[in-house]
């Protein structure tokens, strides 16, 4: 009897030690610890989508879509520094070309010819297609959205992830959904921020004339007769998202 625990102990040891305490390093196997959110898709938090308190889990690798860094960490930039809504209610694919009109991202308010016109100004002549947030294919997007330039390449990127997430995470019209992100590289300024819950102060505040925090526009709510419609310059500390 007493070999027979021995070897039973001795058996549970060895699968509890196949299991690191730890996560390792994709890449080279060095361990690290994860950032609050980076949880494995079987702890993720999930709800069954029907309200706001009960959202269903839309998770953002980082890894799977590199070329969509810089769309992802404008999105957790408008959270953070502009109190712009984490949790979202997928709308209806018909309603997603009102939205952009409505937010203005179908001016195209970042091509070179649109600039003067438009009041606004890009970090660089490639970043001249609107990000909007939130998204055209939300209930909350549309009216009062936040525009920023990002490059094609990138917005292309983040077709693919939203898209892609909607179905393997079987969002539909009406679902309420949040974002949850892993493998979130070292150079992420707001994305880290915003998952390991800093205050907007100590990330937002300050930022280089550069940062992308100071290219934020949002469609002014009225224009002057036939006036072309302009854009708001956007500054944290002074403007915040609000819903439409």
């Amino acid at each position: 009897m007493q070999l027979i625990q021995v070897l039973q102990i001795s058996t549970l040891f060895s699968l509890i030690s196949a299991y690191p305490a730890v996560p390792a390093d994709d890449e080279n196997g060095v361990l690290r610890p994860r950032y609050p959110d980076e949880l494995s898709a079987g702890l993720l938090r999930r709800g069954d989508g029907k309200s706001e308190k009960s959202p269903k889990d839309l998770e953002l690798d980082f890894k799977k879509y590199p070329g969509a860094f810089d769309v992802l960490e404008a999105d957790c930039m408008m959270i953070l520094c502009f109190g712009a809504p984490k949790t979202l209610q997928r709308g209806e694919p018909k309603d997603r070309s009102k939205r952009n009109t409505a937010s203005g991202a179908s001016l195209e308010p970042f091509h070179t010819d649109q600039l003067k016109k438009r009041e606004t100004t890009r970090r660089s002549d490639k970043t001249n297609s609107p990000e909007e947030y939130p998204y055209e294919s939300v209930e909350q997007g549309g009216k009062n959205a936040l525009l920023i330039g990002v490059t094609e390449d990138a917005q292309t990127e983040q077709g693919k992830y939203l898209s892609g997430g909607y179905t393997s995470n079987s969002i539909k019209p009406g679902d309420w959904f949040q974002h949850s992100y892993t493998n979130i590289p070292d150079k992420s300024v707001y994305c880290k921020a915003l998952v390991q819950k800093k205050s907007p102060d100590s990330v937002c505040k300050g930022r280089d004339k550069n940062d992308m925090i100071n290219f934020v526009y949002q469609k002014e709510k009225e224009r002057e007769g036939n006036k072309p419609w302009t854009f708001k310059h956007m500054q944290y500390g002074r403007d915040k998202w609000t819903k439409p």
